[in-house]
């Protein structure tokens, strides 16, 4: 029987695993158990991914000899392969003690970590197989852990270090693209997944990384494209059309968008993402029990990761919140609040007083005799109209509003301000430069040319605008700016309430959002008194919702533009929208979202302090 094992064995190295696996069937049935059979075809089972199969016959070769290094290797790459993450890290341990220059119980240990979301752990475990055997693969993936921790810096030389080996992998060019598209680079973004799809058109990474470029970079038309090439290429693919779920909510086409999210769940019932999409799809009734339960079912899941539990939470505090159980729903928004921020926080914590100090400088350098100085300096366009004000203070509904009338284009959230501010400093960094800042507003009209055609204005409704607004306008003087306003309180607590795929650096932690809240306060008061009258406009959230003719009557005049009845029914505003609110910004306006501390009462807790002082 020794030289059919060994037949087996050459068989499994030239890929012929059916012959493999007749020939250590046979000598099982003959011999009852024999270890090197027992591995070889456990092996081969793996292979051809009957994972679960494959571990019995791996066990039975573990408990023949426990100090098996062979045994201990393929069993916990089967039980990777299965999903049994715990198990699989144990015996690749187990594995790494016996083996310890071998790079492959390393990276199966650490391939698993990177699945249960234990990032620090995987990286670790990846630098070691590198110092071991500098690959491809392990690069990539100490590339991805990188990643996800946000090191995009140095994911980035991971993965080019990665592509330079295998520069025909499409891949190693994705996963760059995802980095890049993480930075904001989408210019560099789309040249990565274009140069993947040059390596493999139909490849449905490459595909779904451009339609999250063009989505992103203001072409949902396009992206749309890309989803469908990825579905025409795979129709069985959960992450395209849980993609093509999210794509259709953002349009506002919810039946659409659940069939999609539906089968994405079908597909892959283990996704966080599409069971969250499908309780922002709707208010969630009693008849939703199932939805429910199965929410709760996957959060108690041992392989879900840390990110996928905050996902789940939020989508239960968010179902309990629309069932009216406000104490439960603030249990899971407590809880999914406590995952982030050990995940975003604890190694990168927000300093508050950096901030504050940083609100010090612009009121300090953007005064009225500053503006006052500059007015002849900037772009003298009128095109651009911002909306900004603190998250969650109504930015989106106000955009989705004013894009309806004929003579508005929105273009979403533009981070070019964001991005650009500060270079517009001088070499000193103290003062600004007047050419660097005519630059940068001759290149951001040319983003609004792009974004929005010929319409007479276009509308930038990034929040975060409020920080750089003494940039803006002494950039763009004639811009006309809108500040939201909302209860402090409802405010303070609907960042507490929602998910951010990538949160703000104050979110998680009541007392940074707060300190934030006030900060923002302090900018937009000091923005009112230095900013002219016929500029800068103040809009409150909550008269908003309990008169929006009135309001939008004001808006449009300050403006100057015609009244239009299509103002006021910004459901009927089909285009791209993307906001965590997806559902509520395509309902009629209502005073839902107003005075929801009455609904939390108590549990508001630090955010009650909002109501002295401000």
């Amino acid at each position: 029987m020794r030289q059919t094992t060994d037949s087996a064995q050459d068989a499994y190295s030239a890929g012929d695993y059916a012959r493999a696996e007749q020939l250590c069937r046979h000598v099982l049935q003959t011999e009852g158990s024999d270890l090197e059979a027992l591995l070889v075809l456990g092996a081969t089972l793996s292979r051809t991914k009957r994972h679960l199969e494959a571990i019995g016959y791996l066990e039975a070769a573990y408990k023949i000899d426990p100090e098996s290094g062979e045994a201990l290797i393929w069993l916990s790459d089967a039980l990777r392969k299965a999903g049994r993450y715990e198990d699989a890290v144990r015996h690749a341990d187990r594995a790494a003690q016996i083996f310890p220059r071998r790079p492959d119980p390393l990276f199966t240990g650490a391939i698993c970590l990177l699945a249960m979301g234990r990032y620090p752990e995987a990286e670790s475990r990846l630098r070691g197989v590198v110092e071991i055997s500098r690959s491809a693969q392990p690069l990539h993936y100490l590339g991805i852990a990188l990643m996800r921790q946000d090191k995009l810096s140095d994911a980035l030389d991971c993965l080019e270090a990665a592509r330079q080996m295998e520069p025909n992998q499409p891949v190693h060019w994705v996963a760059m693209g995802q980095v890049l598209l993480i930075q904001r680079r989408f210019s560099d973004a789309r040249n990565q997944a274009a140069h993947a799809l040059e390596l493999a058109p139909n490849n449905g990474s490459a595909n779904l990384l451009m339609a999250q470029v063009m989505a992103q970079d203001g072409f949902p038309e396009q992206s749309e494209t890309f989803i469908r090439k990825a579905l025409a290429a795979n129709p069985g693919s959960a992450e395209a059309h849980g993609l093509m779920g999210i794509f259709q909510q953002q349009m506002g086409h919810f039946s659409e968008a659940e069939k999609h999210l539906s089968r994405s769940l079908e597909l892959d019932p283990g996704q966080a993402t599409p069971l969250y999409c499908l309780v922002q799809s709707r208010k969630i009734v009693a008849a939703d029990r199932d939805l429910v339960d199965r929410l709760g079912s996957l959060i108690r899941s041992p392989h879900v990761s840390p990110h996928e539990r905050i996902v789940l939470e939020y989508a239960l505090g968010k179902a309990c919140d629309d069932q009216e159980n406000y104490g439960e729903a603030m249990e899971h928004y407590d809880a999914a609040n406590r995952l982030g921020f050990d995940l975003y926080r604890t190694s990168d914590p927000w300093d508050a007083d950096i901030f504050e100090r940083q609100v010090d400088r612009t009121i300090g350098v953007f005064t009225q005799s500053y503006f006052e100085e500059a007015a002849l300096l900037g772009n003298q366009s009128s095109r651009p109209l911002f909306i900004l004000g603190m998250i969650r203070s109504g930015t989106t509904l106000m955009e989705q509003m004013l894009s309806a009338h004929p003579d508005v284009d929105g273009a979403g959230e533009l981070w070019f301000w964001m991005d650009e501010a500060q270079k517009c400093l001088g070499e000193a960094g103290t003062c600004i430069d007047p050419d660097r800042l005519a630059d940068a507003a001759s290149r951001y009209i040319d983003v609004l040319v792009r974004a929005g055609g010929s319409a007479r204005f276009v509308t930038d409704k990034m929040p975060g605008n409020v920080t750089v607004l003494g940039f803006i306008h002494a950039a763009l003087p004639n811009a006309r700016i809108i500040h939201m306003v909302r209860d402090p309180i409802d405010t303070c607590l609907s960042i507490w309430n929602t998910y951010f795929r990538r949160p703000p650096e104050f979110c998680n932690h009541r007392g940074n959002i707060i300190h934030a809240f006030r900060q923002h306060e302090r900018l937009r008061r000091h923005w009112r008194e230095v900013l002219p009258k016929d500029r800068f406009m103040e809009v409150q959230y909550e008269e908003l919702a309990a008169d929006p003719k009135a309001t939008m009557r004001a808006v449009l005049g300050f403006c100057g533009l015609n009244w239009e009845e299509a103002c006021l029914r910004p459901q009927d505003n089909d285009r791209f929208v993307s906001t965590p609110s997806v559902w509520r910004v395509r309902r009629p306006i209502d005073v839902r979202s107003v005075n929801k501390r009455e609904r939390y009462g108590a549990s508001l807790g630090e955010f009650l302090s909002l109501d002295v002082g401000g």
